[in-house]
């Protein structure tokens, strides 16, 4: 195996990307549980909780690559579901401007939820199709972000 100059500074270089996409994930999620912590009601909970569903967004890819970030992806899902909920029965009583704001969220949070359902199946469908399908559930129900129906 040879090491080249160019193979050192591309791993390197992976290596800053990686450490500040941790940076940037842990850094958003501790704003909005602070900011979560000191505020009441669904509009301004939503304008603290958006920011974090775009930070996911931009970085699942990154974060759907390691399994040390399942268990944060699979709570977030579920949060994500009851928050989607939240924002349907309690929409029709907001102004148009809060409506529109939590408009963009619903957007956002059904974009997050697709994402982890189409992870899901991607890991599922890797799997050979001769293992009988509880196994798979089984299998898949250690790395997969949605709960694992099939």
């Amino acid at each position: 195996m040879v090491h080249t100059r160019s193979y050192t500074k591309s791993n390197t270089q992976k290596q800053n990307l990686t450490i500040k996409n941790k940076a940037s994930i842990v850094r958003s999620v501790n704003k909005t549980v602070h900011g979560l912590k000191q505020t009441n009601g669904l509009y301004s909970r939503s304008k603290l909780f958006r920011p974090l569903i775009l930070q996911l967004l931009r970085q699942f890819e990154f974060m759907d690559s390691g399994t040390h970030w399942t268990q944060f992806l699979q709570a977030t899902f579920r949060k994500s579901n009851e928050q989607l909920v939240v924002l349907y029965k309690e929409m029709k009583f907001m102004t148009m401007d809060e409506k529109q704001y939590l408009t963009l969220l619903i957007n956002n949070l059904q974009s997050f939820r697709q994402k982890c359902i189409d992870s899901t199946v991607y890991n599922f469908s890797k799997l050979p199709g001769h293992i009988p399908l509880e196994i798979k559930n089984h299998i898949v129900g250690f790395i997969a972000v949605a709960p694992t129906r099939f």
